[in-house]
């Protein structure tokens, strides 16, 4: 799963590697990102594409809506080569956690048992 940001209009470097090698150089022809929760498609403008050791980097500008999952495909004409899973965030990516905010935990209580052999 890759985290993104949302509702941006500066590029952002998308890191992978595709399932399918090319038998010639590779072209991104398009990217797709599926809403999961709308079923509506936001297709990326694409910036530039490089081939960085063993993965490849493309920038992208793509407007995403905060809080939700993406399903972002790849092609190479019309040949799918990628996909991947993309949560749209907001929050810094070092200190990222699903549950912020979210109560996890009761009191701290000592686990008192009494065990019985038979």
């Amino acid at each position: 799963m890759t985290v993104l940001l949302p509702d941006t209009a500066t590029e952002q470097t998308y890191k992978f590697i595709p399932f399918i090698q090319p038998t010639e150089n590779l072209n991104i022809t398009k990217i797709d990102f599926l809403d999961e929760q709308t079923n509506t498609n936001a297709e990326a403008v694409l910036g530039t594409f490089s081939t960085v050791s063993f993965y490849n980097e493309v920038n992208l500008t793509i407007p995403l809506i905060e809080g939700r999952f993406y399903m972002a495909i790849f092609y190479d004409g019309t040949t799918e080569i990628f996909r991947d899973k993309v949560f749209a965030t907001a929050q810094p990516i070092e200190s990222f956690s699903v549950n912020a905010g979210v109560y996890k935990y009761g009191p701290s209580t000592p686990n008192e048992y009494i065990l019985y052999e038979q």
